[in-house]
């Protein structure tokens, strides 16, 4: 008997993409979208290569299984997919006669357009934010101090008025690394699912699915994400669940890639007007 809550995995390729949902499977590829009933599929098969899963549909003896593969992002989604599926198979009596699964695969229309538990422990992250935070207040300071001191008065308006670059700059680098290092990491290792979108708040936008062992998880992503059929499609790392990204749309991803791009000129300018008088002023 298939599960009473399922996983909302889902596989999603350059050539289409498949996700697992209370009706069966959702198939959209060479622009045609299928509803694949879960009794109409036999098992789904992972590829030796680990990056492409096969939909194999029941079929008569002696007569050819109905196909359909997709290819996944990467192997650990591949693997999550089949595993949820086969586990979300109703069972069947052994020696049952089955009967053709493409029989009961509905055609429907063409691809719609787009429209865990906390970490305990926080303690020491807590003293490190601090000390980070703590070490460049008293060092900037000391540089306010040393350039009154032997009167550099230009520089010291530019030593004021360059924290402001140096702050963005810096931050944006580190937003723009952290971001990529998210995206690399479940670009190695993360599921695929579909999720349910719920609030917005501050720039983000929660949302609601079944992971690929069945728990129900909440996760907030960016709320530009894409968002087709009511559904989001996002990737979340099996080894911390709470990350997870969504899918943007290319305008946002050349409006951050600017932004990032624009904060290194920003940082050279804060590091000349902050550090860089500061070096002046010891000659």
């Amino acid at each position: 008997m298939a599960k009473a809550s399922l996983p909302s995995v889902s596989l999603s390729g350059s050539k289409g993409s498949i996700r697992l949902d209370p009706t069966g499977l959702l198939l959209e590829q060479d622009g045609t979208r299928r509803r694949i009933p879960l009794p109409a599929v036999a098992e789904v098969r992972v590829d030796p290569s680990g990056r492409a899963a096969s939909v194999v549909l029941t079929a008569p003896d002696g007569t050819e299984a109905t196909r359909y593969r997709i290819a996944g992002p990467n192997v650990a989604s591949v693997t999550a997919f089949a595993r949820a599926v086969n586990a979300a198979l109703p069972e069947r009596a052994p020696g049952a006669r089955l009967g053709d699964g493409a029989d009961l695969v509905e055609v429907l229309d063409a691809p719609a357009a787009a429209r865990t538990p906390a970490r305990q422990g926080v303690e020491p992250l807590l003293v490190l934010i601090v000390v980070a935070c703590a070490v460049p207040v008293i060092g900037y300071l000391a540089g306010l101090v040393q350039l009154i001191v032997v009167g550099r008065w230009f520089g010291l308006v530019l030593y004021v008025l360059g924290v402001k670059p140096v702050v963005f700059g810096a931050a944006g680098i580190a937003m723009g690394a952290h971001a990529l290092y998210i995206r690399a990491v479940l670009l190695r290792r993360g599921v695929s699912v579909v999720a349910n979108p719920g609030s917005k708040s501050a720039g983000k936008l929660r949302c609601h699915f079944t992971d690929a062992e069945g728990v129900t998880r909440s996760v907030e992503v960016n709320d530009a994400s894409v968002v087709v059929d009511r559904k989001v499609h996002l990737a979340y790392d099996p080894r911390n669940p709470s990350r997870a990204v969504g899918r943007l749309p290319v305008h946002k991803r050349i409006l951050y890639a600017l932004g990032v791009a624009l904060a290194f000129p920003l940082l050279a300018l804060g590091l000349f007007m902050v550090p860089y008088q500061v070096y002046l002023s010891l000659r």
